[in-house]
């Protein structure tokens, strides 16, 4: 009877050692988890944060290039004495719904692409092939000149043109982050307010789409650590692309509406979230 409390008792006292012990390796784990994810966080953070302020200058480079070409191009002594003779007497709703049925040959369109505001946009695109598109409407809205047919004629309903109209001088409007199916690139629209050359408010706006796949591939992208993805993902959740994939194709996924919401809160940071 002695043998058996004694066996049990050290039984207990055994179980209870080994139980502290798993305690205190727990406690040990948990730490140094937290410890590791917290540097993981801290470093995915610097990283994203370097990525962010790359794209901000490559980007910023390209709209000082249009921001030269509403200065040195006189874009606003142009707009202001081309736009009064173009398409005189134009029912301008008539003309944007037959607009799209017109070749580029038919006189409404061919005056657009061929005039002296158009001519400036021809020649600075030859020099900034990643402008894959230009094209400058008046404060009314009418297209006026353009490096291609563009989908529509009246942009007043655009709400790049509507912003930019309401933009201050030096201020640029970019948006439209996306995938061109047609061209199979990502580009970007930015769009600047024209001002005459007394200045006062816009006449007009100068838009231009930029092809920005060169510009992620030439960024470095996320630490290549097994099992580490990094993803450019739109304000909605729709993830735009993956940096390190070698072909830069756009993705059909999207991830939830809370981690969607935790990224859009202002400035770098970094949190964890189990599943998307």
């Amino acid at each position: 009877m002695r043998f058996c409390l004694r066996a049990k008792i050290l039984s207990l006292a055994a179980v209870a050692g080994i139980l502290c012990l798993l305690a205190a390796i727990a406690v040990v784990w948990s730490l140094d988890y937290r410890q590791r994810v917290t540097e993981q966080g801290a470093r995915y953070r610097s990283e994203a944060t370097h990525i962010a302020g790359t794209l901000q200058l490559l980007i910023q480079q390209d709209v000082e290039s249009l921001q030269e070409l509403l200065s040195i191009g006189d874009l606003g002594p142009l707009l202001t004495r081309i736009a009064p003779g173009s398409n005189p007497g134009i029912n301008v709703p008539q003309l944007d719904r037959a607009w799209p049925r017109l070749p580029v040959t038919a006189p409404e369109i061919s005056s657009i692409l061929h005039n002296e505001l158009a001519d400036r946009l021809h020649t600075f695109q030859r020099i900034n092939p990643p402008f894959a598109e230009l094209l400058i409407a008046d404060e009314r809205g009418r297209l006026i000149a353009a490096s291609g047919k563009t989908s529509d004629y009246d942009q007043s309903d655009e709400s790049w043109w509507q912003r930019a109209m309401q933009l201050q001088p030096g201020e640029a409007l970019l948006a439209g982050l996306d995938f061109d199916d047609s061209a199979g690139v990502f580009s970007l629209d930015i769009s600047l307010p024209i001002r005459s050359a007394e200045g006062g408010t816009p006449i007009g706006v100068l838009k231009a789409v930029l092809y920005i796949s060169p510009i992620f591939a030439s960024i470095p992208v996320f630490s290549a650590q097994s099992g580490v993805i990094s993803e450019v993902v739109q304000p909605d959740g729709r993830i735009l692309l993956r940096p390190a994939e070698k072909s830069l194709r756009p993705s059909t996924e999207k991830i939830s509406p809370a981690a969607a919401g935790r990224l859009r809160s202002t400035g770098p940071g970094w949190f964890i979230r189990l599943s998307w």
